[in-house]
């Protein structure tokens, strides 16, 4: 629980944001909090600078809501808005709920939007905290539990150019390994 509390990857992902468009799904928190920091760091005084939130269960409008509370240029996309603002913005930005060897949970519009943006020639980055890269077995038991949940879905990792973490984005080819253990009592409940 200290580690999670720790978790520095808002912070690390703040300072290497570029400026211009950036489009989210749902309402990422590490994301958005790096968002709202980048805003605060004067990141945010070019009109350019603006976040799109490509919708995802009922938090997107409230993401939204929350980052112009807190000064950042934000708006809330239409479902027909999804693959234009993937081409338009200079980076997709994703997070998972856990990313195992070669896929990562998320939220549900993350792929369509991934796919957009590297069509597009866009980078799409991947956001993984502390706690989020997981072992296989842990992995899979996750995805057996979230099964056919709709406001999840699951993206191969190779969609992603970097993945942020507390040290920053780093390329997916440095992807840090499994920091948690695989923990026998959680498997049992997977099935």
């Amino acid at each position: 629980a200290a580690d999670l509390e720790r978790d520095r990857t808002p912070v690390a992902l703040a300072g290497d944001l570029p400026g211009g468009t950036i489009a989210i799904v749902g309402w990422p928190d590490q994301a958005s909090a790096a968002l709202r920091m980048r805003g605060r760091m004067g990141a945010g005084d070019d009109t350019a600078d603006r976040v799109v939130v490509v919708p995802s269960g009922q938090d997107s409008w409230g993401c939204a809501d929350w980052l112009q509370g807190h000064g950042v240029d934000a708006r809330l996309l239409r479902a027909g808005e999804v693959t234009a603002a993937g081409r338009r913005c200079v980076l997709a930005l994703l997070e998972a709920s856990a990313v195992g060897p070669d896929s990562f949970l998320t939220a549900a519009g993350s792929g369509a939007l991934a796919a957009a943006a590297r069509d597009a020639h866009r980078p799409v980055w991947l956001v993984a905290g502390v706690g989020r890269v997981l072992p296989g077995p842990l992995y899979d038991a996750l995805l057996r539990r979230v099964g056919d949940d709709p406001s999840f879905e699951v993206v191969p990792l190779d969609t992603v150019d970097e993945i942020a973490g507390p040290a920053g984005p780093v390329p997916r080819s440095q992807l840090a390994r499994p920091s948690v253990p695989v923990a026998a009592e959680l498997l049992r409940f997977s099935g």
